[in-house]
């Protein structure tokens, strides 16, 4: 969270309640919201969060 409050209002936060460092490779969610953003700039509202692939998303 600091690194987000460094970058002011232009940061977003996404987090990943599952196992591990990173989210993308081991949450269909995570990878769901970043592909949206590096493939069209779609940006999650701020304090998203996503659970593990064995949650309910």
């Amino acid at each position: 969270m600091e690194t987000a409050e460094r970058l002011g209002s232009s940061a977003v936060v996404l987090d990943n309640r599952g196992e591990g460092h990173t989210g993308y490779g081991s949450s269909k969610c995570v990878h769901r919201k970043v592909d949206a953003f590096l493939l069209y700039g779609t940006l999650p509202p701020d304090g998203s969060s996503c659970g593990s692939d064995h949650d309910t998303e």
